[in-house]
């Protein structure tokens, strides 16, 4: 049985599934709504002794995380996976960081409210700034076989709720931009690491179940990509695909006093 996703990852399947819905950062100036804040926040260096990781949950009041990497708030802050962020500091594999921080008012913030107000905190507190960049590069497509689709219509539930098992994985109402960040974390563990572009042109939410081989030697299922298009009628073909590249351009290693 493998450990919880929250060991494997430097951020919770639950949060970095739900921060990955938008891959661009969202500028709240554009659409006229002012940018979330933390009222209240706590930054600081992690003790070296320092072991175990933890997130909030999605939708918890307050934000919190343990020994937290400098990698990991930036993929939540920005709804980017970690192979979209490029230029980090070495030392941000040796420093991690503690936060305790609450919203004004007493509603809890949603996805997109919090993606804000994280990048404010990050750049009030450790002065990061950054940009991005799209570029094109090697990755897979995933595609539709034809005349095979075996998606099922999605029953209703949390939108892109998703969970890893020993056989594979789970998604609810999920719709096909919602499943790459799935599959990218599905090719991962099998240390393939790919930028995965939607090319099915297929649109709706669907209820997904996959059954694949986590592991080289388990023989009694089928691989990753052989089990897409027998169960699911997807394809992943090699090919050119373009990625929005998170590019860091300054970070402080110690935080502003809080």
């Amino acid at each position: 049985m493998k450990p919880p996703i929250s060991m494997r990852w430097t951020v919770p399947l639950a949060l970095l599934l739900a921060c990955a819905q938008c891959a661009n950062f969202c500028v709240a100036q554009s659409t006229g709504q002012a940018t979330a804040r933390f009222e209240v926040a706590s930054v600081r260096v992690s003790s070296p002794d320092a072991y175990y990781t933890s997130w909030s949950k999605p939708g918890d009041f307050a934000f919190h995380a343990t020994n937290a990497s400098l990698l990991g708030l930036v993929v939540t802050a920005y709804g980017v996976t970690e192979m979209q962020v490029a230029k980090l500091p070495s030392w941000t594999d040796k420093i991690h960081y503690d936060i305790v921080a609450h919203p004004v008012g007493e509603t809890p913030l949603n996805n997109d409210q919090l993606k804000q107000a994280l990048q404010q905190l990050l750049k009030e507190r450790l002065h990061l700034a950054a940009h991005f960049e799209s570029k094109q590069v090697k990755g897979l497509r995933l595609v539709a076989v034809d005349g095979s689709s075996k998606l099922k219509p999605s029953n209703g539930g949390t939108p892109g709720h998703t969970e890893f098992d020993d056989k594979g994985f789970r998604a609810h109402n999920i719709t096909m931009e919602q499943l790459l960040p799935v599959l990218q974390i599905a090719l991962r563990d099998q240390n393939y690491e790919s930028f995965v572009e939607n090319d099915t042109n297929i649109l709706g939410s669907f209820d997904v179940r996959l059954n694949f081989a986590q592991k080289a030697d388990d023989s009694s299922l089928p691989t990753l990509f052989d089990a897409l298009p027998k169960q699911l009628g997807l394809r992943l073909v090699p090919g050119t695909v373009r990625a929005n590249i998170l590019v860091v351009d300054h970070v402080d290693r110690n935080p502003v006093a809080n």
